[in-house]
């Protein structure tokens, strides 16, 4: 499968939805709905490669951020390293998981870093039922029971946050690296004496060093968009319980969450962080 990766400009909105309105046969409003999220997305999937070219370079013309890919191009290319320790300093910084991988790198090597908020929930409905006995019907000698049923209806909302790094090169591979550090998962030692007691606090911190350390490389539409992405459901769970002769509760939770998609949004901006590179270095962009 292939299809055209889009990347939404930062300004003049409006002029892109029409630009993409008129080369995919759409309305201007429908396609105004994705760039003002402002992240990459993929459209116009199909079985050859050539017409997926075709809209690319129609898209180009028209000034928009548009390149061919491959279904197999969103997979992430590189295991992630799930950050426990890390050091910082002037040249770069080292980290290493809780097996005891390390890795180092410099500032430079520092592609994208990516702040990323993803949600996770459930909407769960509850059911008592209630068997009565209608005492007018047991004094005309009919004793049928009746049924009453309350329903209940709650919502529920985590956040976690964590940060995305993806590095050109790094050591001792010399390869391609993708780094995550969850604001509750890491060991802020590596802050030195700016590290404090809470580890929103620490986290905040870390966010601040790459900003300034990695100034180009900073991209903050993933956290922006976090409230924004569309919920992927989970398998649903259901649960009936008789707490006694009379009464009975059915519980339904149908859960959700946001981090499949916003890991996927991040495969897409690495790709066509990449894709815009190549482009510089051939003289396309």
């Amino acid at each position: 499968m292939y299809g055209v990766l889009l990347v939404p400009p930062a300004l003049d909105v409006d002029a892109a939805a029409q630009a993409l309105a008129q080369a995919l046969g759409s309305s201007a409003y429908d396609q105004r709905q994705p760039l003002l999220r402002g992240l990459p997305w993929v459209v116009a999937w199909g079985e050859q490669v050539e017409p997926a070219r075709e809209l690319a370079a129609r898209l180009r013309a028209l000034g928009l951020q548009a390149w061919p890919i491959s279904q197999a191009a969103l997979e992430m290319d590189a295991d992630v390293l799930e950050v426990r320790t890390f050091s910082l300093s002037q040249a770069g910084l080292s980290v290493a998981d809780r097996a005891g991988r390390a890795l180092q790198a410099s500032w430079t090597e520092v592609a994208v870093v990516l702040p990323c908020r993803a949600d996770q929930g459930q909407s769960v409905t509850t059911q008592t039922t209630t068997k009565k006995t209608s005492m007018v019907k047991l004094a005309m000698g009919v004793p049928l029971p009746s049924k009453q049923t309350e329903t209940a209806k709650s919502h529920s909302v985590d956040s976690n946050f964590f940060c995305l790094l993806w590095l050109r090169a790094s050591r001792p591979s010399g390869g391609e690296a993708w780094l995550r550090l969850d604001s509750e998962g890491l060991e802020y030692s590596g802050l030195g004496p700016d590290r404090t007691a809470s580890s929103t606090s620490n986290y905040l911190l870390l966010l601040k060093w790459l900003q300034q350390m990695a100034p180009t490389a900073w991209d903050t539409r993933l956290e922006r968009a976090g409230g924004k992405i569309a919920p992927i459901p989970l398998p649903p769970r259901s649960n009936k319980e008789q707490v006694n002769r009379k009464t009975s509760v059915a519980v339904q939770a149908r859960p959700w969450e946001t981090e499949t998609a916003v890991l996927q949004a991040a495969r897409l901006l690495v790709l066509a962080n990449r894709l815009q590179a190549a482009a510089v270095a051939r003289g396309l962009a």
